[in-house]
């Protein structure tokens, strides 16, 4: 077991249209055909980027080649679709990609690199673990992801960012708030308890921060795959 600083990004924090996992808030951004189509929590109107939407927005953005693998977003020049060279505007901090004008949302530059520092953590960390466990990430067959901002991820798009190795075979499964379920669990069996107790033993916790190879894997993580 190990914790990665990932930073709030993944939250909505320190995105500059980053809002909760509230009523309005964009969960999935999808582009087709120069087209966006966004999906927002309750399919209310949309009032900013969640944490999960900003996952969904980087993602897309990629593969339509708007944001390049060194986390830049292109210039209007050098963006195939016209409709989408049109939503690329400078900012104070660098371009910024127009998601909507009315609300004004958008992903700024500054944007992509708080999701690449939060990315590059967890991905410097799975590594981490595989490498002390002696797992190949090929055997890996489900990744569970907690809390509400797991409830909307893709794995398609946890790949496309680098986050999780792309060679991981098995599927993403969100659990939902799975440390209230825990605890209602603990207080209702005390099987469970003594299940719980098992595990906390026989786990054991690496301090990312004192392996010398944790800082080359965070800054070799930083970039997208190409």
């Amino acid at each position: 077991a190990c914790s990665t600083a990932a930073g709030p990004a993944f939250e909505g924090e320190r995105i500059s249209s980053g809002v909760r996992a509230t009523e309005g808030a964009i969960e999935r951004v999808r582009i087709a055909d120069g087209r966006i189509t966004l999906r927002t929590v309750g399919d209310k109107p949309p009032i900013g980027l969640c944490g999960s939407g900003v996952i969904s927005c980087v993602a897309e953005l990629l593969r339509k080649r708007v944001i390049d693998p060194s986390g830049r977003i292109r210039p209007p020049r050098d963006i195939k679709d016209p409709r989408l060279a049109r939503r690329v505007v400078p900012g104070p901090g660098g371009r910024e990609f127009i998601l909507r004008s009315r609300p004004d949302i958008r992903l700024r530059q500054g944007d992509v690199r708080e999701v690449q520092l939060g990315k590059a953590a967890i991905a410097a960390g799975i590594k981490m673990l595989c490498a002390a466990a002696g797992v190949d990430p090929a055997g890996i067959t489900a990744v569970y992801v907690a809390g509400g901002f797991g409830s909307s991820l893709r794995g398609v798009d946890l790949k496309r960012l680098g986050l999780l190795p792309r060679e991981v075979g098995g599927a993403v499964k969100a659990v939902g708030n799975a440390a209230i379920e825990g605890a209602k669990i603990l207080l209702t069996s005390l099987e469970a308890r003594d299940e719980a107790a098992r595990i906390a033993r026989e786990t054991r916790h690496i301090e990312l921060f004192s392996e010398a190879a944790f800082k080359e894997e965070f800054y070799m993580g930083m970039g997208f795959p190409a």
